[in-house]
């Protein structure tokens, strides 16, 4: 599907070496271009473009010239400015916030600088959540699960499963218990939710991830931004100018994605390769995910 994909509808850019809360509320005005770089099949890092207007970067994590790199700011900063950090060759944008604090999962370097947020209030009452996260653990594999901060803990657990939420949940459920997670070793990760893939599969856990009364909605098109594993080796950041949540698991599993998650999305949804502005919307953003050239 992925080579049917890309040789017809699509446009291969290498952007390899060619250089020496926002929850989801889009503002009224975006841009997006496309850059001038040449086409190189096979190429370590690939910028593409799919017959429904959206685009993908496509990054083989084994090649010693490049880095995915989650980073955090103090304050939200636009993404011409996230752009142009040294080294930076692609970026998006990551999780949710809410003004300059995150609110979802950053890691880098093996150390947290932010948390999945542990609980959401519906209704005036707190409701324990685990929200999904995608992390790259030491010895360099993929991995995507649903985690949860103990207090007292320096790192989240991963979980099997989400809590059972349905929508509307009536009664707040128990947080789940340490002794049931895995205490998480990560080199770096990036949060959000829901998830949208598990094992090659759809696996949309909106409600159990408690996103009903947030503001995100299943069947409203918007831009969307999501990261999925497509091998050991392989990774994917996906942006689209518009869809909806619940077309996303589909349009993944066409690129070869086998486990995914969805980031913020809305006027957040953002994507620049070699400083320029793919798609933007003009929204600042605390947390992105870069792709930087090693030296």
């Amino acid at each position: 599907m992925l080579g049917q994909l890309l040789s017809t509808a699509a446009t291969i850019f290498s952007i390899a070496l060619l250089t020496a809360s926002a929850e989801e509320n889009p503002p009224a005005t975006a841009t997006a271009t496309a850059p001038s770089l040449a086409i190189e099949q096979g190429a370590a890092l690939t910028l593409n473009t799919t017959s429904d207007g959206s685009y993908f970067i496509s990054v083989t994590t084994d090649d010693p010239q490049f880095r995915i790199q989650p980073m955090l700011s103090k304050m939200a900063k636009p993404m011409e400015e996230w752009a142009k950090t040294p080294g930076v060759i692609a970026v998006v944008n990551g999780g949710f916030f809410t003004g300059n604090t995150p609110l979802s999962l950053v890691a880098r370097e093996g150390r947290l600088q932010a948390h999945n947020i542990s609980a959401v209030t519906r209704a005036g009452r707190s409701y324990p959540v685990l929200r999904s996260a995608f992390w790259v653990d030491s010895k360099g594999n993929a991995q995507v699960g649903w985690i949860y901060h103990h207090a007292g803990e320096g790192q989240p657990r991963s979980y099997p499963q989400p809590l059972p939420y349905s929508s509307p949940a009536e009664v707040p459920l128990q947080a789940p218990k340490i002794n049931s997670g895995i205490a998480l070793k990560m080199d770096w990760g990036i949060g959000g939710g829901p998830r949208l893939l598990r094992e090659g599969k759809a696996s949309l856990t909106y409600q159990e991830e408690i996103f009903w009364g947030s503001g995100m909605r299943l069947d409203d098109k918007r831009p969307r931004t999501a990261i999925c594993s497509a091998n050991k080796q392989r990774i994917i950041l996906y942006v689209t100018p518009s869809a909806r949540l619940d077309e996303l698991p589909d349009r993944l599993l066409e690129l070869g994605c086998r486990d995914a998650i969805n980031l913020d999305g809305g006027g957040s949804s953002s994507l620049y390769v070699n400083g320029e502005s793919i798609h933007d919307q003009g929204r600042p953003v605390p947390a992105v995910i870069a792709v930087v050239l090693q030296h």
